[in-house]
C-alpha cells in the first residue's frame, strides 16, 4: 500500500510539473512520429519534427531526412504569434488538453496537444498548408535539443 501511494505521489508530482511548464508556455513538443494524410504514422528524428511554444510565440516544423529543401531541415518552419491559448487541466487522469491559435505570415494554423505524461504527448496542426500530426515526448524550452529552420 506504501510503494501505492508513493508511486502515484510521484505521477501526482510529475503532472504538477509538466502542467506548469505548458502554463509558462515555455516548452517543446519533440516528435518521434509525424502523421500526414494517408501514409499514416512515420517514425522521425525529433530534432526537427516538433511544436515549441515560447512565451508570445509559436513554432511547428516537420522534416525529413535526405531531403533538400530551403528551409534547411528536408521540410516546412512555420513561425508565428500566439492569438489564442486555452488549456484544460483534467486532475483526475492528470491530463491536460491544450488549444493553441497562431496567426503565421502565410495564415492562421490551430495545434490541439493532448498530453497524458513527459513521455506521451500528441499536437495535431490544422491550417492553410493542410494538417498533420506529431506524437512524442515534452521537454522545457531550455532542455530542449531541436534545430529551428528558416521560417515561410
Amino acid at each position: 500500500a506504501r510503494k501505492k501511494a508513493e508511486k502515484e505521489a510521484k505521477i501526482q508530482r510529475e503532472f504538477e510539473e509538466l502542467y506548469q511548464l505548458i502554463g509558462n508556455r515555455s516548452f517543446v513538443l519533440e516528435a518521434e512520429y509525424l502523421s500526414i494524410a494517408r501514409p499514416g504514422k512515420k517514425s522521425v528524428r525529433f530534432m526537427i519534427n516538433f511544436v515549441m511554444i515560447d512565451s508570445a510565440e509559436a513554432v511547428f516544423q516537420y522534416g525529413f531526412d535526405g531531403r533538400n529543401t530551403w528551409n534547411g531541415s528536408g521540410g516546412e518552419t512555420f513561425r508565428g504569434k500566439i492569438v489564442e491559448y486555452n488549456l484544460t487541466k483534467n486532475d483526475k487522469r492528470c491530463s491536460v488538453s491544450l488549444m493553441v491559435e497562431v496567426n503565421t505570415q502565410i495564415g492562421a494554423f490551430e495545434i490541439i496537444f493532448s498530453i497524458t505524461s513527459a513521455e506521451s504527448a500528441t499536437a495535431w496542426v490544422s491550417g492553410s498548408w493542410g494538417s498533420w500530426g506529431y506524437e512524442g515526448r515534452m521537454v522545457s524550452l531550455k532542455n530542449s535539443r531541436v534545430y529551428v529552420g528558416q521560417s515561410l
